[in-house]
């Protein structure tokens, strides 16, 4: 199931730091950056990866649907601060869009890529 999660954050006269390093749930092996979107993006759940998605400028809008439950409407989360990720279990369906024109958005995930452990259909 999806959740957000907040990130220790160091703040002094010269700005924030916020650590990921043994804070993040799972081993990192992917990392990638979205940005300049011009359409929503995602509309997509993975088989065994987990996701952790930040806004690193920006705001964006994520929709997650849990695959396997009767909830019939999905869950919505603003992402506006890179010190709070969303972090999302295998079999959350999910799609986000841009809620500002500078939005910038990284994921981390815990496994590399492969076409196999994508699903598409929203539960």
């Amino acid at each position: 199931m999806a959740q957000l999660i907040e990130f220790q954050t160091f703040v002094d006269e010269r700005g924030s730091l916020t650590v990921m390093e043994k804070e993040l749930p799972f081993p990192p092996k992917r990392c990638f950056v979205i940005y300049d979107m011009k359409q929503p993006r995602g509309g997509h759940g993975h088989m065994q990866s987990q996701t952790i998605l930040f806004a690193l400028a920006g705001s964006m809008k994520i929709e997650v649907k849990r695959k396997g439950t009767a909830k019939v409407e999905s869950d919505f989360y603003v992402l506006v601060n890179p010190k709070i990720g969303l972090w999302l279990d295998p079999e959350d369906w999910h799609a986000f869009e841009a809620l500002t024109p500078d939005a910038v958005l990284l994921c981390i995930a815990s496994h590399s890529y492969s076409k196999d452990d994508y699903f598409y259909e929203k539960p």
